[in-house]
């Protein structure tokens, strides 16, 4: 099912690694984000090391040119990552304003 959680099983000298959804929206689709979590058995030794971009809010977080061709034409609007990040955080934070950039708490 599209909701199970998948083990991924240690495979010596490699790694796994997991992508959000700046670099799915970077790539166009090439890499897709998943939802993702470490958990060890015990078993030896796993690492998790975490990531992120954090672009100045004018940066362009269009699809990169070298990602969109005829098969694979451009998924995603253009626009600025501060648009994409306020737009994400307006989609996970009950009461957000992306104009005012406040959170309003209900009682």
């Amino acid at each position: 099912s599209e909701e199970a959680w998948v083990p991924v099983p240690a495979v010596a000298d490699a790694f796994v690694c997991n992508v959000g959804d700046l670099c799915e929206r970077w790539t166009n689709g090439v890499f897709k984000s998943t939802r993702h979590r470490v958990v060890t058995t015990g078993a030896g030794v796993r690492l998790s090391a975490a990531f992120f971009w954090e672009p100045n809010f004018e940066t362009d977080v269009s699809p990169l040119r070298e990602c969109v061709s005829e098969v694979n034409p451009a998924r995603f609007e253009p626009t600025t990552y501060g648009a994409y990040i306020l737009g994400k955080y307006a989609e996970t934070h009950s009461g957000f304003d992306a104009r005012t950039q406040r959170i309003s708490y209900s009682e």
